[in-house]
């Protein structure tokens, strides 16, 4: 493996003048876009192979600690809470993940478009592929001994299984793991297996094939390639901690992806094959996974859960003693605009019936005024 080269224009300006437009735009996207995020390159036909054979491999401190932090700062470290425009991260009883990752992170962007990623991804599901799922984690570990479906031994692929390498699996370690690590069972990508795994069947696995139970502990910057048809978990623990991920599933097929976010100034000067990953001009046939609700919030076992419920609730309770305030009011004007339009329509009935007088009155007068004349006229002869 070779340290990644970064071209720096500054220490090369004589050549770098005698460089065309075209070549110069090539050197800046390769050592702006894609220079400064991997410590080494990596050999993707040998790597290839490897998932071939054994399901796995692991790239231990191959994404540089700046790209690492960058990332969790793009995505706001994970932040959660309820109804808040502009924030993807969905919260359940022991995570916290955000689907849309792409739309906020412009290093996790880079990392999946990068031409080592893509050439890997050709080399393992070859000429079409398109990007799955993009979902950066916070795993909590769980005392309370129960078990969740990512403790257990499982798969991510529920189609039936293919000759061919069907779908590949990218796990970026975005802090230091040394325990509730992530375990692949060597070799069980070729069982043709497709299970969501249980703690029965977990215990016939780590009896069985003990030695072929492969944990992965790392540094942050640790990247791990894998077959998702291979069985594999978050070891349980009964320790207190967490555990920051990022999460990349690609599956063989220009249709077999789902909806994504991406912002779209993180667009420019991507090839076909990037292209082709994003689902350009392809409509998904996958629906976002996993599915969530109201009732993935677990307070009792999830504190800042229960905290920012009670909050909202207080908050709620606050908002509709206002409501209630602002509806009495409201309740009020309308009483009073309804007895102004009573007393309006008096006044004015009682106002037609002055004018009626008073048009009887002048017209009474008019006629005192020619009988009047009238008679004086009688008098005259």
């Amino acid at each position: 493996m070779q340290k990644s080269p970064s071209f720096d224009a500054s220490k090369h300006a004589s050549l770098f003048d005698k460089l065309s437009d075209l070549e110069r735009k090539i050197f800046r996207i390769e050592n702006n876009y894609f220079g400064g995020l991997f410590n080494y390159d990596l050999d993707q036909s040998n790597v290839a192979q490897i998932i071939e054979d054994t399901g796995i491999y692991v790239a231990t401190d191959f994404l540089n600690l700046n790209a690492v932090a960058a990332i969790l700062g793009e995505t706001n470290n994970l932040h959660w809470s309820l109804n808040e425009n502009g924030n993807f991260t969905v919260r359940t009883s022991h995570q916290s993940f955000n689907s849309f990752v792409l739309a906020q992170s412009r290093t996790a962007f880079r990392f999946i478009t990068n031409p080592q990623v893509l050439e890997l991804l050709s080399h393992q599901l070859g000429s079409t592929f398109r990007l799955m799922g993009a979902r950066a984690y916070e795993s909590r570990f769980r005392t309370d001994g129960i078990l969740t479906e990512n403790n257990c031994f499982h798969t991510d692929i529920e189609t039936d299984p293919s000759e061919f390498c069907d779908s590949v699996g990218i796990i970026v370690y975005l802090s230091d793991v040394d325990d509730a690590e992530f375990q692949y069972i060597v070799g069980s990508h070729r069982w043709g297996l497709k299970c969501t795994g249980n703690a029965e069947q977990d215990h016939i696995l780590e009896n069985e094939h003990a030695a072929d139970i492969k944990p992965v502990f790392g540094k942050r910057g640790t990247v791990i390639f894998f077959h998702n048809r291979g069985l594999h978990r978050a070891k349980p623990t009964s320790h207190p901690g967490t555990r920051q991920s990022l999460l990349f599933q690609i599956n063989r097929g220009a249709q077999t992806g789902s909806p994504i976010l991406v912002d779209t100034s993180f667009l420019a000067d991507l090839d076909r094959r990037a292209e082709m990953l994003l689902g350009f001009g392809e409509p998904p046939q996958i629906k976002i996974w996993p599915p969530t609700g109201p009732e993935s919030l677990s307070p009792a076992v999830d504190n800042k859960a229960k905290d920012t419920i009670e909050h909202f609730c207080q908050t709620y309770r606050r908002h509709l003693r206002t409501d209630e305030r602002i509806i009495a009011a409201e309740a009020r004007a309308d009483a009073f605009e309804q007895l102004a339009d009573q007393l309006r329509a008096k006044f004015e009935a009682r106002a037609r019936q002055a004018e009626e007088k008073l048009k009887a009155a002048e017209e009474r007068a008019d006629e005192l005024e020619k009988l009047q004349k009238s008679s004086k006229r009688r008098f005259w002869f």
